[in-house]
């Protein structure tokens, strides 16, 4: 490389000046670009070894097969990011995962974990960069064939990288794991297609797999170095773009963690939605709030009735045309959980259809859409509420949403499955659905 990391004046050696653009490149980079860096691909695949020599000049080739195939997985990864494909939950087994050894056999000081063997040290890196993920926003989820006194070992073993806080749902029972993960998937909020699941036993991922086919797999061992090895190379947490909710993701997740604790020490679902104080925030969409609207228009999966993918053009155009975009955030006695809905409704003369609504998992049985929906309702009093659900693989969660909010089916789209629903003008309503929120704009 001529001149290398020579910087003399106006004279930039190579390393210099591709450093500059890189710092250029960044500084440029917004909602609709984002910046890729290809070094550490290409390193993984040989380095100067991927890089296309005679066949540069022969074809006009970059990269050697091994450095394409780095290349072109690296942009899929970028792809899928920027559409919402973005894992947001690490699901980990224990013993021989996390540590060496099983810890109901060997006790809780004698698995093997900290710096006084090779081995020791590399499972406490695996633990340590399995708890860096949580900066990034990615929620751990803990699950292990045991019995529960288990999870003491996080308190009792002080080279633990990992503390029993830090996971947002663990499953420790004697119950297959496939069980396990639909409970964290309860847990968490979201379906089983953000998750990564790792275990050191083929036949465990093959039973969850089984189960869950939407859940994507990463072998653990047979040592921790492979271990880490799989978890860093599969590149599965990598991303080229993040909000501050997903920066807030597992701060909220503990937020919920304490809520699902104390839910337990009352009689009754309503008794526990009293006291805790809900209120949404109803905002139109602005510069603020639309990389997160947009964000849960294309991620959100579960509770979607349409599952339209709108991106920012396609909301431009509906506001245009006269539509009203309204982002939901949610907060109660326990804190904030950022925007958790987006709805977006057309009005005419006579009615107002929802075009689409979407809703975060993590808030649902809060009966905040039932909030939702009288907010609608009282926003366009007079005017008939007309729905559509068209269902999915994976939005069965919400078939029977508009019938639970009273509203009357019409007709059945034989071509998609697709189903409208209208609800009577409010004025011929006896009540709206009960709810525990308090509303408000701004």
């Amino acid at each position: 490389m001529p001149g290398g990391n020579l910087l003399l004046e106006e004279f930039l050696g190579q390393s210099t000046a591709i450093a500059e653009i890189n710092l250029w490149l960044r500084s440029i980079a917004c909602s609709n670009v984002h910046l890729m860096d290809f070094s550490e691909a290409i390193f993984g695949a040989g380095g100067r070894k991927a890089m296309a020599q005679t066949n540069y000049f022969r074809a006009g080739m970059v990269f050697e097969p091994g450095g394409v195939i780095a290349a072109s997985r690296e942009i899929a990864l970028a792809v899928a990011t920027v559409c919402g494909k973005s894992h947001r939950a690490v699901v980990v087994d224990w013993d021989n995962t996390l540590w060496g050894g099983e810890v109901a056999e060997l006790g809780y000081q004698d698995v093997v974990c900290g710096p006084d063997s090779p081995e020791g040290r590399g499972f406490q890196a695996v633990q340590h960069y399995i708890k860096s993920l949580t900066s990034l926003g990615v929620l751990l989820g803990g699950v292990s064939r045991n019995s529960p006194e288990v999870k003491s070992i996080f308190d009792e073993n002080s080279k633990m990288g990992l503390e029993l806080d830090d996971f947002s749902s663990t499953q420790v029972s004697f119950n297959p794991k496939s069980v396990a993960i639909e409970s964290i998937s309860e847990d968490l909020g979201f379906g089983e297609e953000y998750m990564v699941f790792l275990d050191d036993s083929l036949f465990e991922l093959t039973e969850v797999f089984t189960r869950h086919p939407h859940i994507d797999l990463l072998m653990a061992g047979p040592g921790p170095d492979a271990t880490l090895h799989n978890l860093i190379e599969s590149r599965l947490f990598h991303t080229v773009s993040i909000l501050q909710d997903d920066l807030d993701r597992f701060e909220n997740s503990k937020i919920l963690k304490k809520q699902r604790e104390l839910k337990t020490s009352f009689k009754n679902i309503d008794e526990f939605l009293e006291t805790i104080g809900i209120c949404l925030t109803f905002c139109r969409l602005n510069e603020k709030n639309e990389a997160r609207a947009i964000q849960l228009l294309q991620k959100s999966n579960q509770f979607n009735l349409t599952t339209q993918r709108h991106g920012k053009s396609d909301l431009e155009k509906l506001i245009k045309d006269g539509g009203e975009i309204n982002v939901v955030s949610y907060e109660d006695a326990f804190g904030s959980q950022g925007i958790i809905s987006v709805v977006i409704l057309v009005p005419n003369e006579k009615e107002v259809n929802i075009e689409s609504w979407v809703m975060s998992c993590r808030v649902l049985n809060r009966t905040v859409e039932q909030a939702i929906f009288s907010y609608i309702s009282e926003s366009f009093a007079g005017k008939t509420v007309c729905g559509k659900y068209i269902p999915t693989e994976k939005n069965g969660l919400v078939k029977n949403l508009y019938s639970n909010l009273g509203f009357n089916f019409v007709s059945k789209d034989e071509s998609n499955g697709g189903e409208s629903w209208v609800c009577p003008i409010r004025g011929k309503m006896t009540s709206l659905p009960k709810h525990f929120a308090k509303i408000q704009e701004i």
